[in-house]
Order: structure tokens, then sequence, then C-alpha cells
């Protein structure tokens, strides 16, 4: 079977899912917007990086419905403390509701409580059929919610290899904005991110950890990533920080405190991993003139906070996807040429697309990047 008609197998596929999704959006809601809009619900699942792509997305939808009251239903994973509550804004969200805090049934009480005449789900890519099927039918009928929208599979697992030669992937921020389009919630396309505002403790915290710092540029160096086969070796990290001193740079290394475990004794900067809370880490962002680090969090905020950024992506996810929009100051690193990619969660045990990136490749981009500043 030759890879063109596999793809066209594959964007068949993706065609009858999102069909299917479409025919029963149409049958349970109403256009979000059809009647005034009171309450919104917006449904996004994840963490740091998750809840940053769609940053955007929420501020766009606050500003089309400015008198409407908004809650978010989410799912940390129970990784609170880089939540949606460490990401969005206090005050974003009238009320925050964690799915895991709730049996199904409690959970439909309580939005029952709260009355939301639309809900807009901001589905993750691995979001199945199944599952948004589900959402739809539960938002509807267990829950009463007449307007909706969102809903989209964005990634199968089908003809993985295919789909890497062929389909182009938009950034999540940019796929989110384009889906509710298409369900008729048009957004303002003219968007920055709307930062988490650190207060003026944190402001006060994040100079304090600069104190030992000149006026020379400061490059963030962050190592940390969810999964292990998404990590650059920490020694080529070490290399990096190295040449970034010799050639006039100070250095910081952010990140959590099992991160601040993984630096070797004999690196050049400042650790200041597991030192600063998310808000903290903005304030010190505000410092910082280069970012380099792998898919994570960390790179999410720094592209948010309009820092140039040198991103290392591993291939066990489909390019595209998680990487920095495309108005950002940016370079991604990654090898599209390795035999196993788009693993996802096979085991792996030599991260050979992450030891393909070499110090010389990082090395050019940050002077590409600096080049250009």
């Amino acid at each position: 079977m030759s890879n063109s008609f596999t793809y066209l197998l594959v964007k068949w596929h993706y065609a009858c899912l999102n069909a299917w999704l479409n025919l029963l959006r149409k049958l349970l809601f109403k256009r979000v917007g059809h009647t005034a809009v009171q309450r919104i619900l917006i449904v996004r699942k994840g963490t740091l990086g998750d809840c940053i792509t769609v940053l955007p997305v929420v501020h766009a939808l606050k500003e089309k419905f400015p008198a409407a009251v908004c809650y978010l239903l989410t799912e940390n994973y129970g990784a609170t403390d880089i939540g949606a509550s460490a990401v969005f804004e206090e005050g974003s969200f009238t009320e925050v509701l964690t799915v895991s805090d709730y049996s199904p049934s409690a959970l439909s009480v309580k939005l029952e409580e709260l009355k939301p005449d639309a809900v807009i789900e901001l589905p993750q890519p691995l979001d199945t059929l199944y599952t948004q099927t589900r959402n739809m039918l539960y938002f509807r009928l267990m829950c009463g919610i007449k307007q909706g929208a969102g809903w989209q599979v964005s990634t199968t697992t089908l003809f993985r290899k295919a789909q890497l030669k062929y389909r182009v992937f938009k950034n999540e921020t940019e796929r989110h904005f384009q889906q509710l389009q298409s369900h008729g919630v048009s957004l303002m396309t003219s968007w920055e991110f709307p930062l988490i505002k650190p207060t003026p403790l944190d402001k006060l915290t994040a100079i304090g950890e600069l104190m030992t710092f000149d006026d020379r540029p400061i490059a963030a160096v962050a190592i940390g990533a969810k999964h292990q086969r998404k990590r650059w070796p920490v020694e080529r990290f070490v290399a990096i920080a190295e040449r970034l001193v010799e050639n006039g740079w100070q250095v910081c290394w952010i990140g959590n405190t099992s991160d601040s475990k993984q630096i070797p004794l004999n690196y050049a900067g400042e650790n200041l991993c597991g030192k600063l809370s998310i808000a903290e880490t903005v304030a010190l962002m505000q410092h910082i003139n280069l970012f380099i680090g792998n898919d994570s969090g960390p790179m999410h905020l720094a592209y948010a906070c309009n820092i140039p950024v040198v991103a290392l992506f591993s291939l066990r996810d489909y390019p595209g996807k998680w990487y920095p929009p495309a108005y950002t100051r940016h370079v991604v690193l990654s090898d599209k040429t390795v035999p196993c990619a788009i693993c996802w969660d096979k085991p792996c045990s030599d991260s050979i697309c992450m030891k393909n990136i070499s110090v010389d490749d990082v090395w050019s981009a940050i002077q590409q990047l600096v080049k250009n500043e």
C-alpha cells in the first residue's frame, strides 16, 4: 500500500470521526451565542503547557462575551502546583472545578447549580471519539447545557508514518481558534498571550534570586520534561551553558526540585530549580534574554513571556502540535528521520531522536536567534 493512498485513508478516517462529532453537536446543541450567554463553562484538561496554549483562546472568549461569568472544568492529574489554578490569572474564572473532585452525578448536580448557558470544550489532541461523544451527551443530557462548541478529533494513531510524512499539524493555539470559528464562534485572531501577572512579592522574590547577576544578558536553561524520552541529555545542556558563559552570557537553570537533582556539580550558572513558583518564574522571565529547553511547561511559559526560545522536541508525538506559535521568536530542533518516530508510550530505552540533536545544532540555533534580535 503506497504512502499516498494510506494518507487518503487517514484523511477519510479523520473526516468520518469529525463528521460524527459535528452531527451530534448540531443535534444536541445550539450555536454558542444563539441566545444571550450569561454563564460559560470552559473545559480544558492538563497542566502548565496545556493551559498556556489555550490562554489566548480563553482571553478572546472573555472579550467576545464580556458580561458572561466563566467557569473552568479541568483535570491537573495530581500536579496542582502546575495546574490551571497556577496558570490562569486570579479572577479569570468565577469558579474552577477539578474533575477528580467529583463523581459524574455530583458534578452534574454542581453544574446544574451553576447553570451555564454554554459549554466550550477545548479537547486535548488525543481525546478520542468515545471520550468526546460521552462528554457531549453528558453536558447536554445530564447537565442541561443547551449551547456548545469545540469538539474535534485532531489526532489519531492510525498509519502514523503516513501522517508524519504528509500531514501538517497546526499549533494547539491555532487549532482551537480555527475549530471554534468552524462552530460559529468567531473570535479575535489578532492576539497576544495574556500573561500570569506576578505580584510585587513575586517580583521581589525573583529579583532576590538575581542578586548575583549583573547587566550582561541572561539565558535560562530548563532540562525537565514530562516524559524521560523528551529530555535532551543533561551533559549537553551543561556544555551549552559553558559556551554561553564563555561568550559573555549569564545562565540560570529553572525547573522543579527533581530537575535540580539531575544537574551535575560542575555546571556553569546559577541553579534556581525548585526555588520559584509559576508566578515567580514569570517575574524572573522579565529579566531573561534567551531560553533553551525541552518540550515542557517552562518552554511554553518562555514564549508566552515573549522570550526568544530554542526548543528541543522529541519525535514521541507528531511535529507541530506543541511548537511555539508562529508569531513568537523561536527555533525548533527535532530529528524527523528516526525509524521509531511517533512512538508515544511505547518503551524507549535510548531516546535516539533527542540524542541526534547535537550541541553544535543547539549552539547554531542560539546564534541564529541572537543575530536576529
